[in-house]
């Protein structure tokens, strides 16, 4: 019986050493992963990420689930960063391309310097 369920959302073990090798440049930096916990893969992705910053020597806390209820969350995993030069924004943003996974952008000038936050939603 075939499913019309997307595949997991998995970043296989050589990619995510590409992307932890990069993000060492950066060691002891901050990131807050929010996601819905609609479908199992955004929470088994979210948690993904969360290990690829940590094994980078990122400060990463549990992820949060559920973002903020009532608001919709676009598909897809959305880099926030508090402007468009942000060092952190660019390193993440060039070490997750070059492996091949695309994050959305967006600007929140609330998001501490020093600090990048992601946002995981569905699968898209």
């Amino acid at each position: 019986m075939s499913s019309n369920r997307p595949a997991p959302i998995i970043i296989a073990l050589f990619i995510q050493e590409s992307i932890i090798s990069s993000l060492g440049q950066a060691k002891n930096s901050v990131v807050k992963i929010r996601a819905t916990n609609s479908t199992p893969e955004s929470a088994q992705f979210a948690e993904q990420l969360r290990g690829i910053f940590v094994a980078a020597g990122w400060q990463a806390d549990p992820v949060f689930y559920n973002t903020v209820g009532g608001v919709a969350i676009e598909p897809g995993t959305v880099i926030v960063v508090p402007n468009d030069r942000s060092p952190l924004g660019i390193l993440v943003q060039r070490a997750f391309s070059a492996a091949g996974v695309e994050l959305k952008a967006a600007i929140d000038s609330r998001v501490p310097q020093g600090q990048v936050s992601l946002i995981v939603g569905q699968k898209p």
